[in-house]
């Protein structure tokens, strides 16, 4: 859910519905640690998809031996 004005407090009425574990969603994508590790691994995986492919054509074997996987 993105908040456009988080001053508003109407904004956050689909929030009331959330359970545990769509508030601990909220507050871990929001998290500057999170993110950045999310960053690191998509450009990492990214990396092996332009190297090995993508399923079904995917090198499993080249992909599963390369120390960043």
């Amino acid at each position: 859910m993105i908040i456009e004005d988080w001053h508003d407090e109407a904004a956050y009425r689909a929030l009331a519905d959330y359970d545990g574990p769509a508030w601990a969603w909220e507050f871990l994508r929001r998290n500057p640690g999170y993110q950045a590790e999310w960053a690191e691994f998509n450009r990492t995986w990214q990396a092996l998809e332009a190297a090995y492919g993508r399923p079904p054509d995917r090198d499993f074997c080249a992909w599963k031996n390369d120390p960043r996987a």
